[in-house]
């Protein structure tokens, strides 16, 4: 039962590091987006560096 319980929060934290990442690169792509949308990507490169 012990390495069960530990199997199923293993799979729970990856999980929420998953959702966490996906989140931040959906920000960063839209950023991205609207940058170019609005001619402005340079300003975006120098922001993000």
């Amino acid at each position: 039962m012990k390495i069960q319980n530990s199997i199923i929060i293993a799979f729970g934290l990856i999980l929420l590091v998953v959702v966490s990442l996906s989140r931040t690169l959906v920000h960063l792509l839209t950023e991205v987006w609207w940058f170019n949308a609005v001619d402005f990507a340079d300003v975006f490169w120098t922001r993000l560096s």
